[in-house]
């Protein structure tokens, strides 16, 4: 038994008429809490701030995709009798989408040429992976990257525009995804790689890089179930390499109205 999908939708349906056919126009909403991959690529640079000594850490951070495996199954009664199936990919994220990195950078209090160290961490200051020691500030930039992977609340919205006999519904999908989660970046300095304490100078745990709750608007996209009758409609999300992330969730039957 799949779950049900969650309701936004008007208690009246307004009628559409399409080819001879008044059909509901019904909107649903499905929600979903998942995970995404995020690859970050990031830039440490020298600061340009005049008498001062410092770096500065920007970058992009690249999404992994996502996208919405639409299923159609018709098993009533009426002009197919027998169960006929469909289902349609659609892609809502673009693989790879590129967000760009808060620019944010933090002084060195020294008069020498400290090495400069660089630590990730998530939202809640936990770390993402090891220190690395970057090299000297005279040697910048560095080039530094990882991957990760960061919840993201997704709704899509699910409207039903048009009822073919043969065809059946035509669906538009359209809505938004979250990020729940961001990544801090710590940028410290020493006076040698293996220093026990870091130089004195500001707390650089807070460089915000990508802040928590980015909104990733979902593309548009018409969805035709090119299966007749009044199949029940469901669907699923699956990541940029095709594999399902969530469960299937049932939205529910399109129906002709004048049916």
């Amino acid at each position: 038994m799949f779950p049900k999908a969650s309701i936004a939708a008007s208690a009246a349906f307004a009628p559409i008429h399409s080819h001879g056919h008044s059909v509901t126009h019904a909107q649903r909403v499905v929600r979903d809490r998942l995970r995404v991959d995020v690859d970050i690529k990031a830039t440490i640079s020298r600061s340009t701030v005049p008498a001062t000594s410092g770096a500065v850490i920007d970058g992009v951070a690249l999404v992994g995709g996502l996208s919405a495996q639409v299923i159609f199954r018709n098993d009533s009664s009426g002009i197919h009798p027998y169960l006929l199936s469909g289902c349609a990919d659609v892609e809502l994220i673009e693989r790879r989408r590129r967000l760009p990195l808060r620019r944010s950078g933090t002084l060195a209090r020294s008069g020498r040429d400290p090495i400069v160290v660089l630590e990730w961490f998530d939202a809640a200051a936990r770390p993402l992976g090891a220190e690395r020691v970057l090299g000297r500030l005279s040697e910048a930039p560095f080039e530094a990257s990882f991957a990760t992977s960061l919840p993201m609340g997704v709704a899509v919205s699910i409207a039903a525009l048009e009822y073919d006999r043969e065809r059946g519904p035509t669906l538009e999908l359209s809505g938004e995804s979250v990020l729940e989660g961001g990544i801090m970046a710590r940028l410290a300095f020493r006076d040698e790689a293996r220093a026990p304490r870091d130089l004195p100078g500001p707390d650089a745990l807070g460089l915000v890089v990508l802040p928590t709750g980015v909104a990733l608007p979902l593309t548009e996209r018409l969805v035709c179930a090119d299966v007749g009758g009044h199949p029940t409609i469901s669907i699923r999300f699956r990541d940029a390499s095709g594999a399902p992330v969530s469960v299937e969730y049932v939205v529910g039957r399109c129906v002709n109205v004048d049916a």
